[in-house]
């Protein structure tokens, strides 16, 4: 029952902020890869919070935009400087990736073409790899990808409550180290 608007902006923030306490992982700067999506518009509060404190931060978004809200925090991150890339980030790249691309939401499978390169970023171990709510690829129910392949995150941070198919065997490829990010949902909400 919360607002889309206020459950991105929460997202948004407390995931910058368990960010911001892994300075390790900020020190390259930051490439947040947006997707379509709710799950994009969370990356991009996620954009917009770490470069107002001060880090290197550039997006990417694989395909078009189609939720509003999502190209509305867009538009807002490129008018305060943040850098759009027109090309996929270099995987041998040190930054660090997030993918925003597909959350909780995703039913479909991905193009592989996405997946490899987000894996070559993983193989390399240039740079890490954070995934928002659920690596992009993997079925949020089942805990399986949907083709072949997934994202293989070095950490994954799920929003509200932990998605079922994140606490599967299946998924422990993927998902690398699982934290909880509290949004405030009240207790009343949960039963």
């Amino acid at each position: 029952g919360m607002p889309q608007e206020a459950l991105m902006e929460k997202a948004g923030i407390q995931i910058s902020k368990w960010l911001s306490k892994k300075e390790a992982l900020l020190k390259n700067g930051i490439t947040v890869l947006i997707g379509p999506g709710h799950n994009g518009g969370d990356g991009a509060v996620i954009a917009r919070e770490l470069f107002l404190k001060g880090y290197l931060v550039k997006v990417w978004c694989p395909f078009p935009i189609k939720k509003t809200l999502t190209i509305t925090h867009l538009k807002y991150l490129t008018s305060i400087g943040v850098k759009k890339l027109l090309e996929p980030p270099d995987a041998n790249g040190k930054e660090l990736w997030i993918d925003a691309v597909f959350g909780n939401n995703q039913t479909r499978e991905v193009d592989n073409k996405l997946i490899q390169l987000f894996n070559q970023k993983f193989n390399n171990k240039h740079g890490k790899i954070v995934s928002i709510d659920v690596p992009t690829g993997l079925c949020p129910d089942k805990g399986e990808p949907f083709l072949d392949n997934a994202v293989k995150a070095d950490y994954t941070l799920a929003i509200g409550l932990n998605k079922i198919g994140l606490i599967q065997d299946s998924a422990l490829p993927f998902i690398g180290e699982l934290h909880h990010i509290d949004i405030g949902i009240p207790t009343s909400k949960l039963s």
